[in-house]
């Protein structure tokens, strides 16, 4: 049951985490000093949504690797 400002202060870590993503591994400062991109990226923070990084049933229709975990 944590309160208004407990969420505020996540949110303020969850920003503070992506900026420094953004400066320091992945090498783009720019990115890193605009609101905008950093509050979209603190809310979801996956690098990316390709074919590769992605879910393989979206994009090919195999199984999870949680699904071939389960399997065997």
């Amino acid at each position: 049951m944590n309160g208004l400002a407990y969420k505020r202060f996540q949110k303020d870590k969850a920003k503070e985490r992506t900026r420094f993503k953004f400066k320091y591994i992945w090498g783009q400062p720019e990115l890193a000093e605009n609101p905008r991109i950093v509050g979209s990226n603190a809310n979801n923070r996956q690098i990316c949504s390709c074919y590769m990084c992605g879910n393989p049933r979206r994009y090919f229709g195999l199984k999870t690797m949680q699904e071939l975990r389960r399997d065997i």
